[in-house]
């Protein structure tokens, strides 16, 4: 009876230690080891403050390749990129993974001026890497959208924030 008993509260009780990682902020290091831990930064800036089994730790974007904060019931993954000169590096947002990737550089931190400002970067294969702003973004996807009609109708109609939506719907369109 006792036996029964045991395996009892260890089933009960493997559940909680199963799932004990989730809904927390982590790191991926060089080695590709995940640290799940707290976060203590404003989303982007450089470098982070990780707090993991009661160590402060500062991580900046060379030495690491990614984070995630779990704030408001969803992860904002983070990636370390270098410029293209390899001289520096720096965090961006990953805001779309597919065939093409698109993410979001915040700088206002690198601009003295208080207003919020951010830069996407779209990465592929068929593109290359390049910048897109809130005064290009139309241009520039124009050229990439020229295919495809019904993207180059909702371009004209968007937003620089509805950029992310927009690559999304240009993953699903050019699926193999």
């Amino acid at each position: 009876m006792k036996i029964r008993i045991f395996y009892c509260l260890l089933f009960c009780c493997l559940h909680s230690f199963a799932f004990s990682q989730t809904n927390k902020d982590y790191i991926l290091t060089l080695q590709q080891d995940t640290l799940f831990g707290r976060i203590q930064v404003e989303l982007g800036r450089e470098p982070i403050s990780f707090k993991y089994k009661k160590m402060n730790l500062d991580y900046h974007p060379s030495t690491i390749q990614s984070f995630g904060i779990f704030r408001e019931k969803q992860y904002h993954r983070f990636k370390s990129m270098k410029s293209p000169s390899g001289k520096a590096s720096f965090f961006v947002e990953i805001m779309v993974e597919g065939k093409n990737n698109l993410y979001k550089f915040d700088d206002k931190y690198v601009f003295d001026n208080k207003k919020l400002r951010y830069l996407y970067f779209m990465e592929s294969e068929a593109h290359g890497f390049f910048p897109i702003s809130s005064s290009t973004y139309q241009r520039i996807l124009g050229r990439v959208f020229k295919d495809y009609p019904n993207l180059l109708s909702m371009l004209e109609q968007s937003t620089f924030a509805q950029v992310p939506q927009i690559i999304k719907q240009y993953n699903e369109g050019t699926q193999l």
